[in-house]
């Protein structure tokens, strides 16, 4: 994670009285799963956030398309039923902005869009009957993973520069908040990893002390005696005596057949 990231969480927080919605946005993207209900709800703070959206939608990254997720004045369940590359979506209309403003939306589907999904966002998305929509890109490491669409059908110039400001940091919350869902999810996978692998070497009819743990790790990353022995910090004569007896203990000879009898006994170690 870039140094960038970790900025005063004030930095991020809007300073306009509409905006106070970002708070609550805040607090539930540290500690709800990412899930369909969570983006509706992203989806439904942000227009509240922005009063001049009368309606919205949300969109996210999945392998090289954008999906539709969230959806609020549209028929998203239709939606759903389409996908956009990047090249075809409203994103490339300013590839490098973090908010902005973006007019007739149904000229711009028609130079990028076959005759079946420009049908449905017409019907489903209610695309000719939107004045202005702003654009909401939520980046993440150069990549633009989620996107927020908020639409007025009333004006063309609906969204002051304050809504695009707000927008801009609703881009970033957003992009810290998904950023920080993913680590979250990381840690946990790991957790369960670590507590399988505990689980299984406490069954083993084979004792391995935290020694040999270790030892057996350096192993399976492919590491020789006097690469095991700089890395633990340990005189070499010593690592090559704890080698000899944890091919003792495993009834083994050589380090294919102690990486062998962790794939047997169903042990997940390191692997170089």
């Amino acid at each position: 994670m870039d140094i960038e990231t970790f900025k005063p969480v004030s930095t991020f927080l809007p300073t306009s009285p509409k905006s106070k919605n970002f708070f609550v946005l805040l607090t539930d993207l540290l500690i709800q799963e990412v899930s369909e209900p969570f983006f509706q709800k992203v989806l439904d703070l942000s227009i509240s956030a922005i009063p001049v959206a009368q309606a919205g939608s949300m969109m996210v990254l999945r392998g090289e398309c954008y999906h539709f997720v969230a959806a609020r004045g549209y028929n998203l369940q239709k939606l759903q039923t389409i996908n956009l590359s990047l090249d075809e979506s409203i994103l490339l209309a300013e590839p490098n902005r973090n908010s902005f403003p973006l007019h007739n939306l149904d000229s711009f589907n028609e130079t990028r869009l076959d005759a079946e999904r420009q049908q449905v966002l017409q019907i489903a998305g209610r695309v000719a009957e939107i004045r202005e929509t702003l654009v909401i890109p939520v980046w993440q490491q150069g990549q633009i993973i989620a996107t927020l669409s908020l639409d007025n059908f009333d004006y063309v110039s609906a969204f002051t520069r304050e809504d695009i400001e707000t927008g801009e940091q609703l881009g970033v919350v957003l992009g810290l908040g998904l950023r920080l869902q993913n680590y979250q999810e990381q840690v946990a996978e790991f957790g369960k990893l670590k507590s399988l692998n505990e689980q299984s070497l406490d069954s083993l009819e084979v004792p391995l002390c935290p020694r040999d743990v270790d030892i057996l790790n350096c192993i399976c990353e492919g590491l020789s005696d006097k690469q095991i022995a700089r890395k633990l910090g340990l005189q070499f004569s010593t690592t090559r005596n704890y080698v000899r007896r944890l091919y003792e203990r495993l009834g083994v000879n050589s380090r294919i057949q102690a990486v062998k009898w962790c794939e047997k006994n169903g042990i997940k170690m390191n692997e170089g």
